[in-house]
This record gives C-alpha cells, sequence and structure tokens, in this order.
C-alpha cells in the first residue's frame, strides 16, 4: 500500500464506527418521536459539515448556507409536483442545481473578504426567499403517492428515513475526510492562515474557494431533500430559507468545533 495512502484509509475507520454507532440507534430506538429526533440529529450534523467546508476549512464565514439547503428542497417538490419525478433524482438534480448556485454566487462575492463576505452571502437565502413567495410558492405540500411510496421516498417505517439522512452524514464524513488529507484541504488550510502568503507561494485561491463552496453546496442541497420529506411534507420559504436554519448549523459547529469533520457531529 503506497504510504500517501495509508494515512487516508486509517481516517476511514472512525467514520466507519460513526455510521455503525447510528446504525445501532436506529435498529434499537423504538418510538416513532425518537425515530424523529434521531433523523433531525442526522440532518444536522450533515449540514453543519456542509457549512464546515467553505467556513471551517477555507475561513470563509458564510450565513447564507441555507440558500443551498432551501434549493435541493424546493428542486425535490416542484420535480414531484410539476413532473412527477421521483425524488431519489431530486437528490442528484438539487445537488447539481445547489452546485451550480454555488457558481454563481462565489464568483461575485468572494470578490469581497471578511465580514463584507458573510454579510453578502446572507442576501442570498432572503433574495431566494422572496422569489419563492413571488412565484406563489409559499406553501408547497409533498402529494401523497399510495400505489408506489417508495419510489417517491414515503415510508411508513420511520427508521427509513434514519438511514437515508445517516447515508448523507457518512458521505459528507468521507468528503470532509477526503478534502482534510488531499491538496486542496492544505490549499484551503493555508488561505484561511494567510490568504495573500498562500497566493505568493502559487495557490489558485479563487479556485480552491469556489471548489470548497461547490463541494459544500451538494451536501447542503442533499440533506434539504431528505428533510423536505422525512420532516417537513410542507416546503415553505420560512422552513428553509429561513434564518433559524443557519443558526442551527451554527450552533452545531461551533458547539462541536469549527475546522475538524468531527466538531459538527459531536455538536
Amino acid at each position: 500500500m503506497p504510504a500517501a495512502l495509508a494515512p487516508r484509509l486509517r481516517g476511514l475507520v472512525p467514520i466507519g464506527l460513526v455510521v455503525l454507532l447510528g446504525l445501532a440507534l436506529t435498529f434499537v430506538l423504538g418510538e416513532r418521536y425518537h425515530h424523529r429526533i434521531l433523523t433531525l440529529v442526522f440532518v444536522w450534523a450533515t449540514m453543519g459539515l456542509a457549512w464546515n467546508i467553505i467556513s471551517g476549512y477555507a475561513g470563509q464565514t458564510s450565513f447564507g448556507h441555507q440558500a443551498f439547503f432551501g434549493v435541493g428542497a424546493y428542486v425535490t417538490v416542484l420535480l414531484i409536483v410539476g413532473l412527477r419525478l421521483t425524488p431519489w433524482l431530486g437528490l442528484v438534480a438539487g445537488a447539481a442545481a445547489a452546485v451550480v448556485a454555488a457558481v454563481l454566487i462565489g464568483f461575485p462575492t468572494f470578490r469581497l473578504a471578511g465580514i463584507y463576505f458573510a454579510l453578502a452571502t446572507l442576501a442570498y437565502p432572503l433574495i431566494l426567499r422572496i422569489v419563492m413567495e413571488f412565484l406563489g410558492y409559499q406553501e408547497v405540500p409533498i402529494p401523497m403517492v399510495r400505489d408506489r411510496p417508495a419510489l417517491y421516498m414515503q415510508f411508513a417505517d420511520p427508521r427509513a428515513y434514519d438511514l437515508l439522512a445517516l447515508a448523507a452524514l457518512g458521505g459528507t464524513l468521507v468528503l470532509s475526510h477526503w478534502i482534510e488529507t488531499s491538496r486542496l484541504g492544505y490549499a484551503l488550510r493555508a488561505l484561511k492562515e494567510n490568504e495573500a502568503a498562500a497566493e505568493a507561494t502559487g495557490v489558485d485561491t479563487l479556485r480552491a474557494k469556489m471548489l470548497a463552496y461547490m463541494l459544500s453546496a451538494a451536501p447542503a442541497a442533499v440533506i434539504g431533500v431528505i428533510y423536505a420529506h422525512a420532516i417537513l411534507f410542507v416546503v415553505t420559504p420560512d422552513s428553509v430559507f429561513g434564518v433559524l436554519v443557519i443558526v442551527q448549523t451554527l450552533v452545531v459547529c461551533l458547539v462541536g468545533g469549527v475546522g475538524t469533520k468531527w466538531g459538527p457531529v459531536l455538536g
């Protein structure tokens, strides 16, 4: 085994243990209420990990990451309502839409720095919230499909939602671990410490920030899709673009610790 590969593989062991613990809790808990709480734990841990990629590793504090969370939720519900497409496709479509949104948001916003960048990011979910209300999407219920419920992510057993959210958490942990041990991770840590010095050593800081922003947008959208189906059932602008979403995300990260993949999980 190559020497450079061994630390990366060893780092996957604790991630596997976390997933196994999540599986154990999923099948030990009995009450529906407890499963709902467990799903929410996985949801906010995943959202915290997504935020941590751009704000923890790269040091670019974002107060608007709920924009991607909401994009995922709205993409999946509108695909179901308008085209009767399965939300399993909505997972992919929501992530793709969030990545595109990250590109459109990132290029102009990364011209700013510090508190100005943070305040600028806060504007985007507010804009999306106004747009959704203007288009008449104040309340979009997810249609109940009785003949093929699993195809439309509608499960009678709450453990299915636990497993979905746990899969998203595990995938985001693996993504965070890859970033930490990759050249991108080293570049992000360098620009977080001193962006001018990082540029002087040859780091393309704009490219690194854009990649981090795109990689953080995708899991935020995926968990937004799962949240819409597992928790909301009726998607509203306040529930997915509201300030409470980013507040819960920040609490998870600040309590557990910023800049490491284990912080949001512990928080």
